[in-house]
């Protein structure tokens, strides 16, 4: 993977910052989706949206895991690559101090080879 540096501002870091996190996205993400994105959104980052949306609505103090956010079965019809990039996404978002998303909901850790998390 190439790696690239630009050299900004520092209020043009904290604006990027605050944009991603508002967005529940890391800056990495958020800046790559700034510069590719287009009208036709990709399955997986619905898929991920879609995730963040249900994480978002757990009562706070609850433990959950991605497949428990669906009804039983729904998530399992969900094509295993895509949940495999969709979970590893959220956990990283989940992870990433800067993504906004840290803020609300903590990875607790493996249960069952399941990654399982608390809503804040």
């Amino acid at each position: 993977m190439a790696k690239l540096t630009i050299s900004l501002e520092d209020k043009e870091l904290d604006e990027i910052k605050r944009r991603a996190a508002a967005e529940y996205k890391t800056v990495n993400d958020y800046v790559i989706d700034s510069i590719f994105s287009s009208k036709s959104i990709g399955k997986e980052q619905l898929l991920l949206k879609e995730v963040i949306s249900k994480a978002l609505s757990i009562k706070p103090g609850t433990e959950f895991s991605l497949p428990g956010l669906y009804p039983l079965g729904d998530w399992e019809k969900i094509n295993i690559t895509r949940r495999k990039i969709v979970g590893r996404n959220f956990r990283k978002l989940v992870k990433e101090q800067e993504s906004g998303l840290s803020k609300e909901i903590r990875y607790i850790g493996k249960k069952s080879n399941i990654a399982t998390y608390l809503r804040l």
